[in-house]
């Protein structure tokens, strides 16, 4: 077994989510003492496990048949090329629904084995008639890496962002053309204008983004901060830091910052639309919503102490994806795979 974690970088977009998802990868094959391969231009891989659709369709046709493919879907829904779910809005109410396009269906149906971040996952993916092999593997998560209690760079993130340490931090994380999150996110910053609102998000967000998203943002949110491609040292001050994590989206997403949300001992406060709720197990990992509204509403019970955290069950829930538990079935999957 030799395989290639292959993700193809652009210059247009940093595509945040999919770097830390071939990290998180690479490191699960790692702890596990795995060969593997660090170029695609190294033709010893066996199998190559790619991390979005764009470069299933660009490189399939140029490798050797005798290769076996695998894809994660949902775990970079907020990356510009990460994304498997397309927006459909309706000309009649201007709601929005989403779906997976046929062409990418008919590409996930030539792919060997699919991962996904869970079963709800995998029974959403099939409702789309992909019939190829789904295996749930959970994000891999290096838990120890939140645990900074004695770290001297548990701070850092307030040096970093120029606040102070009594601040409020909610982090939360955004696809560039999710609208109605965006009016959202204003929403939030608006009503809670004490606490301070993290952004992790591409970079060049705002100027990328359609025109009706640069309105909402034209007049500067002080307690609004986007915060593109963190290291690690920051990213890691950030989720040990923030108060609360915030899933907002308009389609399931944020499946990598809700895990590190979990390992890091932050409370999650989630649409119910935002994420399958076998990951955002409401009153368990989280605080589920069915709206805006609630979720405020939520926010506050929250602060004033009426609810109470869930952030321990939510921790010994991320147990279960740490690196090596992850790596273990990765392999075997892998493995099976070759075998088929």
């Amino acid at each position: 077994m030799n395989p290639l974690i292959f993700f193809k970088e652009n210059k247009k977009s940093d595509c945040f989510e999919s770097q830390k998802l071939k990290k998180a990868l690479i490191n699960a094959l790692e702890i596990r003492n795995a060969s593997y391969v660090n170029s695609i231009l190294d033709e010893t891989y066996d199998l190559i496990h790619f991390l979005n659709l764009e470069d299933v369709a660009y490189y399939s046709n140029s490798i050797k048949k005798s290769v076996k493919k695998v894809i994660s879907v949902f775990f970079n829904e907020e990356d510009f090329r990460g994304r498997i779910l397309d927006e459909v809005k309706s000309l009649k109410d201007k709601e929005s629904t989403y779906t997976i396009k046929k062409n990418d269906v008919e590409i996930l149906n030539k792919i060997d084995c699919i991962f996904v971040p869970s079963l709800e996952a995998k029974k959403y993916l099939e409702s789309f008639n992909v019939t190829s092999r789904i295996e749930t593997l959970y994000y891999p998560l290096r838990n120890i890496k939140f645990n900074l209690e004695n770290n001297v760079l548990k701070n850092v993130v307030y040096r970093y962002f120029q606040l102070d340490e009594e601040s409020i931090i909610a982090t939360t994380s955004l696809y560039y053309k999710d609208y109605d999150a965006f009016l959202r996110l204003k929403d939030l910053a608006t009503y809670f204008p004490k606490i301070k609102f993290v952004v992790l998000c591409e970079k060049d967000l705002i100027k990328n983004s359609s025109l009706k998203i640069r309105k909402i943002f034209k007049d500067k949110i002080n307690n609004i901060i986007f915060a593109p491609l963190l290291n690690e040292d920051i990213y890691c001050s950030l989720f040990y830091n923030s108060k609360f994590y915030l899933n907002i989206s308009s389609s399931y997403s944020n499946t990598i910052e809700l895990f590190d949300a979990m390992a890091s001992k932050t409370q999650i406060f989630s649409l119910n639309n935002a994420s399958f709720n076998d990951i955002t197990i409401d009153k368990e990992t989280s605080y589920n919503y069915n709206n805006l509204g609630l979720m405020k509403e939520g926010i506050n019970e929250f602060l004033s102490g009426l609810i109470e955290s869930t952030t321990k069950k939510a921790f010994e829930f991320s147990k279960e994806a740490n690196v090596n538990k992850v790596g273990k079935k990765l392999i075997e999957v892998y493995k099976s795979v070759l075998e088929e």
